[in-house]
Formats: C-alpha cells, structure tokens, sequence
C-alpha cells in the first residue's frame, strides 16, 4: 500500500475560487494527482473567460449552465458532462438555480482549500 494514501483527506474541505468569490459554496478534496470540488450555487452569475494549465471536467448535478469552450456554446443541465482541455479558453453562465456541479482537475489543484 501506498503509505502517502494514509495521509490523504477523504473529507470535503471548504474551498474557494477567485473568479467566483463568495457567490458559490466550494467543497474540495484531491489526491497526489487530482482534485474534485463539488459547487453549489443559488444565484444566477457569469464566470469570465479563462484558460489553465491543468484539465478540467465538469459534470452537473442540478440546475441549468452555458459554457463556452473556444467559442462553442454548450447548453449543459443535470447528467451532462464535458471536459476542457488545458489551455482552452472557457467561460460559463449560471442560468438556472439552484446550480450544483462536481468539477475534477487534473493535475490537482493547490489554489482552492480555505486552509492551505
């Protein structure tokens, strides 16, 4: 077994994102290679194009998003799923609420846990 899996979190830690700021509940948790968060969100909003370095998978659980990869709108709702590449250009709105997703990254994310 590995022994660094021992000293990994299977909790939800309280997160955040600088380009949602406090308009969203954020519940992370990641391994040695990737993060999940699961976000929850009661208000309508808009997330400003942006591209990473890492990839990116969003699947939603309830409500209603467009995103937009490089140009192409993608009118996604609860069951969809889509992945952005690294580097992509994306932005989303939030266009029915209440909104909850769970996105996974990979390589994991540092920038999200309140307590890092």
């Amino acid at each position: 077994m590995d022994e660094n899996l021992e000293t990994l979190s299977s909790n939800w830690i309280r997160g955040k994102n600088k380009l949602i700021g406090e308009k969203a509940v954020i519940d992370t948790v990641s391994g040695n290679n990737m993060s999940v968060a699961r976000y929850t969100m009661h208000e309508k909003m808009n997330v400003a194009k942006h591209s990473h370095g890492y990839e990116q998978i969003v699947y939603v659980l309830k409500g209603k998003m467009i995103l937009t990869i490089e140009d192409k709108d993608f009118t996604m709702k609860s069951g969809d799923i889509q992945v952005i590449l690294s580097e992509q250009e994306h932005s989303a709105s939030i266009v029915d609420v209440p909104y909850q997703c769970i996105e996974f990254y990979s390589p994991k994310r540092n920038d999200m846990q309140l307590n890092k």
